[in-house]
């Protein structure tokens, strides 16, 4: 007999929460250069928040449902955040 996986609840799909966020990007310019762009690089992710804490905020752009695994983590510094936007 084949068990079939539960259907998840409304509990275990509020686990991860989905979020926008565009912060600043560190850059490096390899080569000799005689000019340089002192404008930030902006960059966009969307991910779930695995962890927030004062100094860092963690996104996963893959998980599970009940919490079994995340992949595609990052670390962004918070204070390198421009704007953030939480998903429905």
């Amino acid at each position: 007999m084949i068990k079939r996986k539960k259907k998840p609840t409304k509990k275990s799909q509020s686990i991860l929460k989905p979020i926008q966020v565009e912060w600043e990007d560190h850059f490096s310019i390899q080569g000799w250069n005689n000019t340089i762009d002192e404008n930030p690089v902006i960059v966009s992710s969307v991910g779930f928040v695995l962890k927030e804490t004062p100094k860092m905020l963690v996104l996963s752009q893959n998980g599970t449902e009940e919490k079994v695994g995340v992949g595609n983590n990052i670390a962004i510094i918070k204070k390198c955040i421009v704007k953030r936007k939480l998903l429905k």
